[in-house]
C-alpha cells in the first residue's frame, strides 16, 4: 500500500494541465463558503494519481479498455491518503483511502492492449479560460459540447510520466477533458464530480468526443451526461453544489428589532464576517448597538458588512484576529482593549460564533485531529479570549455561547463536534459562576448558513427570528 498527500501547488499544476480552474479546487477563500469548507482535490486528479501509482509500482502498461471511477468522499489538500490495489484476471480495483474510509474507487476492466493508433494530442492555447460557466438547471438539461484531446505534453509527462507514456498524451488528454467539461462547462462552477464509466479505443480519424446531458434531476442535485466518440465513450455523473450567496441578507420585517432596542450596548461579535455571526451583527446594529466584528481571513466580507451597517446609520468596526493564535490576541488587546478604559472600546457583551468548518469525520473512526481543531476554537480560544476581556473590563461582561441541538439529539457522525461543544458548555458553566460574568448558552437548532448547506434540501428555522430572541436574552442578562 502506498499513497500521497496532495498540495495546493499540485492543485494549480493539475488545473493548468486539465483546464479545470474551478475555484472550489484552487481558491481557499472561495472554498471556505462551500459545502466542505476546504479546497477539494479534483476527482480526476485522484483517479489519475491512483493509476499512475499502480503503473509505477507494478511496472506495467495500461492493458485495459474499461475505466470506471466513483468519488465517494472529499479529499482535501494536505490529507494523508493511502492507495490500495486488488486484482484478478478480468479487472483491477484501485482505492484511495483516508484512514479506513474509501475516498475514491477506480475499476479497470475489459483487459486487452489498446489499439496501436495514437490519439493526436492538440497543443493548448497560450492560456485556458479560468472563469467557469454557471448555467441554470434548464440550460444544463440542453447542454452539449465537444472534448478535444488538448494536452501540454511536457506538463503531462511531469505530473503523470508513467501514465502519459502508457496511454499516450492524446488519450490522457481526453480523460482530462472530463474534469474540464464538468468543472468549467456543465454543471460548471457549482459542480462536484460523482464518477464516470468510460471505454477507451482508438480508431483513426475519430479523436474528438461529443458530450451531451441526458438527465438533470434538480431534486437530487444530479446531472448525468453521455460522452460519445471513437476514442472514448461512456457516461459521466456529477452533483450540483448549493450556490454561494455572499450578499448581505435583509432582515425580515417580522424579525426586525425595535428602534433603539439595543442602544447603549457595545457588542463584540467573534466570527461575524459570515453566517450566524453576520446575522447577529445586523440585528444588533439595527437595534442601535455599537458593534465590533472580528474575522480571521474574511477581510472583504467583513469590510462589506461594516460598510453596509454604517451606510444604514449603524455603528460598526472590524477587527482581524484568530482566536486560536494567542500571539495575535496579544496585539489586538494592546491596540483595542488597553487601559485606560475611557480611551478604549471595551465590550459589554460578547457573541462567540468563531468556528472551524463543521463536518463529520472522513477517516471512518473518531478523528483526534478534528476533535483537537474543535477544542482549539470552542474551548481553548474561547476561554483565553473571555479571560482577557474580563480582565480588561471594569463592568460585568455578558457572553453568548451558541451550542448545538446535537447534544439533545445525538448524531454519531458528528461525535467530535458534539464532544467539543459539550466541553465548551462546561467551561461556560464554570465562567458563569464567577464574579462579573453572565453567560448565556443556547443549543441552536439547524439554521441555514454555508456551514449547514447540503446537496439535498433540509428543513430549518428562519435564522433572524431565532437570533433576535438570543439578542434579547442577552439584554435581559445585562439588566440582571
Amino acid at each position: 500500500m502506498s499513497g500521497r498527500s496532495f498540495t495546493m501547488d499540485d492543485q494549480l499544476a493539475f488545473a493548468r494541465l486539465s483546464g479545470d480552474f474551478g475555484p472550489v479546487h484552487i481558491d481557499a477563500l472561495y472554498a471556505r463558503r462551500t459545502l466542505y469548507g476546504h479546497p477539494l482535490v479534483h476527482g480526476v486528479h485522484i483517479v489519475l494519481a491512483l493509476i499512475e501509482d499502480w503503473i509505477a509500482a507494478d511496472m506495467v502498461a495500461f492493458p485495459f479498455h474499461g475505466l470506471s471511477a466513483q468519488v465517494m468522499k472529499p479529499l482535501f489538500p494536505g490529507d494523508a491518503a493511502t492507495f490500495a490495489v486488488t486484482s484478478d484476471a478480468s479487472s483491477c480495483t484501485l482505492t484511495c483511502l483516508l484512514g479506513r474510509a474509501p475516498i475514491c474507487k477506480v475499476v479497470l476492466s475489459d483487459p486487452g492492449d489498446l489499439p496501436p493508433h495514437e490519439v493526436a494530442a492538440v497543443a493548448p492555447a497560450a492560456s485556458w479560460p479560468e472563469i467557469p460557466a454557471a448555467p441554470e438547471p434548464a440550460q444544463m438539461a440542453s447542454w452539449s459540447g465537444t472534448i478535444l484531446p488538448i494536452c501540454d505534453e511536457a506538463l503531462a509527462l511531469k505530473l503523470f510520466p508513467k501514465l502519459c507514456r502508457s496511454l499516450g498524451p492524446g488519450r490522457l488528454a481526453l480523460i482530462l477533458g472530463l474534469t474540464r467539461m464538468v468543472g468549467m462547462q456543465c454543471p460548471g462552477r457549482e459542480s462536484l464530480l460523482a464518477g464516470f464509466d468510460i471505454a477507451l479505443a482508438s480508431p483513426p480519424g475519430a479523436d474528438a468526443v461529443h458530450c451531451q446531458t441526458t438527465e438533470v434531476h434538480a431534486g437530487l442535485a444530479h446531472v448525468q451526461m453521455r460522452v460519445m466518440g471513437g476514442a472514448m465513450a461512456g457516461t459521466v455523473s456529477s452533483f450540483i453544489r448549493p450556490a454561494i450567496d455572499a450578499t448581505i441578507p435583509p432582515i425580515p420585517a417580522a424579525a426586525r428589532p425595535r428602534a433603539g432596542e439595543f442602544a447603549g450596548r457595545r457588542a463584540l461579535i467573534v466570527g461575524g464576517s459570515r453566517g450566524l455571526g453576520r446575522m447577529t451583527a445586523l440585528l444588533l446594529a439595527a437595534g442601535g448597538a455599537d458593534i465590533a466584528v472580528t474575522y480571521r481571513v474574511g477581510c472583504v466580507d467583513c469590510a462589506e458588512l461594516v460598510a453596509h451597517i454604517r451606510a444604514t446609520g449603524g455603528q460598526a468596526q472590524a477587527l482581524q484576529f484568530d482566536v486560536a493564535d494567542g500571539r495575535g490576541l496579544d496585539a489586538v488587546f494592546r491596540e483595542n482593549f488597553s487601559e485606560p478604559p475611557s480611551a478604549a472600546w471595551v465590550p459589554t457583551e460578547v457573541y462567540y460564533f468563531a468556528t472551524p468548518q463543521i463536518s463529520p469525520s472522513r477517516s471512518g473512526g473518531f478523528d483526534r485531529g478534528l476533535f483537537q481543531r474543535y477544542l482549539a476554537i470552542y474551548v481553548e480560544g474561547f476561554l483565553d479570549l473571555i479571560t482577557r476581556l474580563r480582565a480588561a473590563s471594569r463592568t460585568p461582561l455578558a457572553v453568548y455561547y451558541p451550542s448545538t441541538a446535537f447534544l439533545d439529539q445525538p448524531n454519531r457522525k458528528f461525535i467530535e463536534y458534539v464532544a467539543a461543544k459539550a466541553a465548551g458548555e462546561e467551561v461556560c458553566r464554570i465562567l458563569g459562576a464567577g464574579p462579573g460574568m453572565r453567560v448565556v448558552v443556547e443549543r441552536l437548532p439547524r439554521l441555514p448558513t454555508d456551514q449547514t448547506a447540503s446537496l439535498l434540501p433540509q428543513d430549518s428555522e428562519e435564522p433572524f427570528a431565532v437570533l433576535l430572541q438570543s439578542c434579547r436574552a442577552m439584554a435581559d442578562r445585562l439588566g440582571d
